[in-house]
C-alpha cells in the first residue's frame, strides 16, 4: 500500500518546483526554492526516528501515518494553492519579441 503511494506522488517535488518557477517573482525565486528544499529534506532526518518509534508499537503505524501524510499533503494542495498565473501563448506578440526565435 505505501508503495502505491509513494508512486503516486513522489515528483511532488518537480511539480512544486515548476510551480514555483512559473508563480514566484525572479527576486524570490531562490529564496522559495531554498525553503522548499529544506521542507523536503526535513523529512529524511525525522522519519527514521518516528517509524522507528511506531515500529516498536504495531508495523503497520508507520504505514498508516505514511498514509495520512500524503492524503494531507495532497488536501493542502488543493485548498490552499492558488492557480498558477496564465503564461503568454505563443502567438502573443509581445511574446515573440522577448524570445530569441
Amino acid at each position: 500500500l505505501s508503495r502505491v503511494l509513494v508512486g503516486l506522488v513522489k515528483q511532488t517535488t518537480m511539480v512544486a518546483q515548476a510551480y514555483i518557477g512559473d508563480a514566484v517573482s525572479p527576486g524570490q525565486r531562490a529564496a522559495v526554492l531554498g525553503r522548499l528544499n529544506a521542507t523536503v529534506a526535513l523529512p529524511f532526518l525525522l522519519v527514521p526516528v518516528v517509524g522507528g518509534v511506531l515500529a516498536d508499537r504495531s508495523l503497520l503505524h508507520p504505514v498508516l501515518l505514511s498514509a495520512a501524510c500524503f492524503a494531507a499533503e495532497f488536501s493542502i494542495i488543493l485548498g490552499l494553492l492558488p492557480p498558477a498565473p496564465e503564461l503568454p501563448s505563443a502567438n502573443d506578440a509581445e511574446a515573440r519579441q522577448d524570445s530569441l526565435f
